[in-house]
């Protein structure tokens, strides 16, 4: 496998299993933590697909659901002081 693949939304949304909604939603100009030109790119007119970086993608979701596992765990604990 390539150490960076980039596919358009429609075979980005099969191999990452995320809907295009998902994925459009975290991209940084929407307040998401994809980054434009590292994680998705658009094509050269306005009607082309964007194309998604997979393989930083995945890095990225894997580390956003750390994250929020982490602070679930934290919550829990804090709840569980009260």
């Amino acid at each position: 496998m390539p150490e960076h693949e980039w596919l358009p939304t429609p075979a980005a949304t099969k191999a990452m299993g995320y809907s295009a909604r998902t994925l459009k939603r975290y991209r940084d100009c929407n307040g998401g933590f994809l980054i434009a030109g590292e994680d998705w790119c658009f094509g050269p007119t306005g009607a082309s697909s964007i194309s998604w970086n997979i393989t930083t993608c995945r890095q990225k979701f894997h580390e956003r659901g750390r994250l929020m596992l982490a602070i679930d765990a934290e919550r829990k604990q804090l709840a569980e002081v009260d």
